[in-house]
C-alpha cells in the first residue's frame, strides 16, 4: 500500500513540475508579446507616397496663347507646360518650372494635399523634435514620424486657397498681370511642399529679400495679410530662416468666402510627383487657368 502512495506522490509531483514548465512558457510568451506590443510604435514605417492630386477632372480644357513661342514665361509669369495640357502658374518654390520635365505632365487633377503650414506651433514641434534628435540630421524622419506629413486642403486654408485662384483666374481675365503675380506668390505660400523651400519663403517674404523660394513678385508681408488673412511672424532673432513661421489672423482686406463643399482647385502634377519626401521633387504643380471645378 505504501508503495502506490509513494507512486502516486510521484506521479502528482511530475504533474506540478510540468504544470510549472508550461506556466513559464505562457508568460515568457505573454512578456514578448506585450514587449512587441509596447516597442512597435517608435519603429514607424516610411510615410506613404502623397501626390497632392486626386481624381482627373472631367470636362477641363487646356490654356494657350499667353506665351510666346520660344520663350519660357508669358505675362504674369504663366509658364508653359507642353502642348496638351498647355500652360498655368507654378506652386511650389524652389521646384524646377515644368518645361524642365515637361512629358511628365499628363492630364488635370483636383488638388487635394499641400505640406502643414509652419505655424508657431508647428514650428516648436520642430525645435522639440530637433532637441529630441541632436544628432539626427534625415530630416525624412520629420514627415515619416507625422509632423510634417502632407495634409488635406480644408477648413479655412482650403477657403482662402480656393478663393484666391478665383482672384487669380479673374485678374488674369482683366490683364492685370501685377495682381497676377502677386495672388500666385501667395498661393505658392500657402500651397508649398518642402520644409526648406517653405521657411526661406516665410523669410523672403518677411524681410522683403527674393531667392529661388521667392520670386520677387512685389508681394509684401502687408499685401499678403490683406489678401490672405494669414501674415509671417518670426521668433528669436529673424536671422535665421528656420525661426519664421505663418499665422492667421484673419484681417484681409475683404472677408474670406466660405468655399462650397464641392468646389476644387484644378491643377497639373508631374507623374512620380511626392509631397511626403525631402527629396527635391522633378517640378512644380501647376494651377491652370481653366477651373471647372469653381462656383
Amino acid at each position: 500500500m505504501s508503495e502506490t502512495i509513494f507512486g502516486r506522490s510521484n506521479m502528482k509531483g511530475e504533474l506540478q513540475s510540468q504544470a510549472l514548465r508550461i506556466f513559464s512558457m505562457v508568460m515568457t510568451f505573454v512578456l514578448s508579446i506585450t514587449f512587441f506590443m509596447v516597442a512597435a510604435p517608435t519603429a514607424r514605417a516610411a510615410a506613404p507616397v502623397q501626390s497632392g492630386v486626386g481624381d482627373i477632372v472631367p470636362g477641363w480644357k487646356p490654356y494657350i496663347g499667353d506665351v510666346p513661342e520660344g520663350l519660357n514665361e508669358g505675362p504674369g509669369r504663366i509658364l508653359p507646360v507642353n502642348s496638351e495640357v498647355g500652360e498655368g502658374w507654378c506652386i511650389d518654390l524652389g521646384l524646377p518650372n515644368p518645361n524642365t520635365h515637361s512629358n511628365l505632365y499628363k492630364e488635370a487633377r483636383v488638388l487635394t494635399h499641400a505640406l502643414p503650414l509652419i505655424t508657431k506651433e508647428k514650428l516648436e514641434e520642430i525645435d522639440q523634435w530637433k532637441k529630441d534628435n541632436p544628432n539626427e540630421r534625415n530630416k525624412q524622419k520629420l514627415i515619416d514620424e507625422g509632423i510634417l506629413a502632407a495634409e488635406e486642403l480644408a477648413g479655412e486654408r482650403r477657403d482662402t486657397v480656393i478663393h484666391l485662384t478665383k482672384m487669380l483666374i479673374k485678374e488674369h481675365r482683366n490683364k492685370n498681370y501685377n495682381e497676377v503675380n502677386k495672388i500666385n506668390h501667395a498661393l505658392q505660400i500657402l500651397l508649398n511642399s518642402n520644409l526648406g523651400d517653405a521657411e526661406r519663403a516665410y523669410h523672403d517674404l518677411y524681410k522683403g529679400s527674393t531667392s529661388a523660394a521667392s520670386p520677387g513678385s512685389g508681394l509684401t508681408n502687408e499685401n499678403f495679410e490683406a489678401l490672405t488673412g494669414y501674415k509671417i511672424g518670426f521668433v528669436g532673432s529673424g536671422s535665421d530662416p528656420s525661426q519664421f513661421y505663418i499665422e492667421r489672423t484673419g484681417k484681409s482686406s475683404s472677408p474670406i468666402p466660405k468655399a462650397g463643399p464641392g468646389e476644387y482647385v484644378t491643377v497639373l502634377a508631374p507623374e512620380g510627383y511626392n509631397i511626403n519626401t525631402v527629396t527635391k521633387n522633378p517640378s512644380q504643380r501647376v494651377i491652370v487657368p481653366d477651373q471647372p471645378g469653381l462656383d
